[in-house]
């Protein structure tokens, strides 16, 4: 019967979103919006300190296209995760990534691969930011020591 299909790529993606909520929960900047009872076609995860454009932008260039916020959000801050009671710094860092019935496991694997690599990397600019910017100071501390 129809309802039978239906059955099977229900319980297929279910296991692809338990099993993509698993793997992003052991990167530790990964915060999990969605609770455990939400319909498993959609997953809503914020990446702390990292706004949820720079990790689209990151993620897109590697062939990987998810969306910001939630469904309710285009344009806007979502009232959605708001009334979850996320702090704004979550919901503007949220990713929500959309299950269908051609995803894979490896789909699942590359995109948090993906994520850790933007992770590190956005840090590792971050950090050689920082430590440029404190190299000019340091130089404008030098070059102009005493003048006035």
């Amino acid at each position: 019967p129809a309802g039978s299909n239906y059955d099977t790529v229900k319980i297929k993606i279910k296991e692809l979103n338990e099993y993509c909520r698993n793997l992003l929960s052991s990167i530790d900047r990964v915060y999990i919006n969605s609770n455990n009872n939400c319909l498993p076609y959609v997953l809503n995860f914020s990446v702390k300190g990292i706004r949820a454009e720079t990790i689209l932008h990151y993620l897109s260039s590697k062939g990987i296209y998810v969306s910001s916020g939630s469904a309710c959000s285009k344009g806007h801050q979502s009232y959605v995760l708001k009334a979850m009671g996320l702090s704004d710094d979550l919901i503007n860092s949220s990713i929500r990534v959309s299950f269908c019935r051609s995803n894979t496991k490896e789909d699942v694997e590359k995109l948090v691969l993906e994520i850790n690599n933007a992770i590190d990397n956005l840090i590792k600019v971050w950090l050689e930011f920082k430590n440029e910017r404190s190299n000019i100071s340091k130089i404008r501390r030098n070059c102009f020591k005493g003048f006035k």
